[in-house]
C-alpha cells in the first residue's frame, strides 16, 4: 500500500501522515490522498472551513472513518470478487468540503462525495452541513422556519418553490417539463426528511442570504444523463415563514 498525504488537518493521525503548519485563507485545499491494491482515495477541504472551532474537529473526524471505511469495503470486495480488480482496476472515491456561505455566525459547507465501485457510471452523492459558531452546533429548517411540520404551509411552500427552480432548470437544459410536475411533486414532497441537503445562498450583500440552495442526486427529478441539480430557492419563496430570529440573516422577499 502506499500513502501519500498533503495535509493539514490538525488532528487527523492517519499513518504516515504529515501535518503542517494552521492552513491561511489564500491556500489551496488541504488534501488527502490514499492508494491502496483496491481503492484509490481523494478528500480536499477548504481550508476557511478548518478555521471554525469545533466544527473543524467535525470533519476531521468525518474525514477519519469515511476514509477508513472506504478501504475496509474496497478490501473486504477485492477479497470476495479479485476478479474485477484485475489488471489494476480499483474503486474510486473522491470527497469536497467547499465553504458556500460564510458570516459572522453562520457557515454553510457543502460536501460533495463521488465514487466509483464497477458498472457503467459512478454514483454522487450530497451533503450539507450548516453551523451556528455561536452554538456551536448544526442548524437545519426547523431553526430557519416557523414550523416544519410534513405537509405543514412553511414546507409546502419551500417545496413548491424548489419545484419551480428545478423546472426552471430544466426548460434552460433543454429537457422536456411537459407533464412532469407530478413526478416533481413526488420526488421533492413537502417532508424536511424527504428534502435534498441545502446551504445558504450568498446574497450581493456580506453576511445576508438570498436564499437556500439545493443539491439534487442523480435519479431524483430526472435520468442519469441530466446530470445533478444545483438550484435556488429564494428567500421570497419562504420569507412569510421565517423565524424572527432569523429574519436578518435573509435578503430579499421582504414581508
Amino acid at each position: 500500500m502506499t500513502t501519500t498525504y498533503r495535509v493539514r488537518l490538525g488532528a487527523i493521525l492517519l499513518a504516515g501522515a504529515v501535518v503542517g503548519p494552521p492552513a491561511r485563507g489564500d491556500e489551496a485545499p488541504e488534501t488527502i490522498r490514499e492508494a491502496t491494491a483496491a481503492a484509490t482515495i481523494l478528500v480536499e477541504v477548504d481550508p476557511a472551513i478548518l478555521q471554525v472551532p469545533k466544527l473543524s474537529t467535525r470533519i476531521r473526524r468525518e474525514v477519519t472513518r469515511s476514509v477508513a471505511a472506504w478501504k475496509a469495503e474496497a478490501e473486504a470486495e477485492r477479497a470476495n470478487n479479485p476478479e474485477a480488480f484485475r489488471d489494476g482496476r480499483r474503486w474510486s472515491f473522491e470527497q469536497s468540503y467547499r465553504l458556500r456561505f460564510a458570516s459572522t455566525r453562520w457557515v454553510s459547507v457543502g460536501v460533495t462525495t463521488e465514487a466509483y465501485t464497477g458498472g457503467a457510471h459512478g454514483a454522487t452523492a450530497f451533503e450539507a452541513i450548516n453551523w451556528d459558531k455561536a452554538r456551536e452546533t448544526r442548524f437545519g429548517l426547523g431553526e430557519i422556519l416557523t414550523e416544519t411540520r410534513s405537509g405543514g404551509p412553511a414546507l409546502t411552500a419551500l417545496a413548491a418553490g424548489l419545484r419551480k427552480a428545478v423546472m426552471a432548470e430544466k426548460a434552460e437544459r433543454g429537457v422536456e417539463t411537459a407533464g412532469r410536475e407530478e413526478d416533481i411533486a413526488a420526488a421533492l414532497p413537502a417532508d424536511a426528511s424527504e428534502l435534498p441537503p441545502f446551504t445558504l445562498e450568498p446574497a450581493g450583500k456580506a453576511g445576508k442570504a438570498t436564499g437556500l440552495r439545493f443539491a439534487i442526486e442523480h435519479y431524483l427529478v430526472g435520468s442519469y444523463a441530466e446530470g445533478t441539480y444545483s438550484v435556488v430557492v429564494p428567500t421570497g419563496a419562504f420569507v412569510r415563514f421565517i423565524r424572527p430570529e432569523m429574519r436578518g440573516l435573509f435578503v430579499g422577499g421582504e414581508r
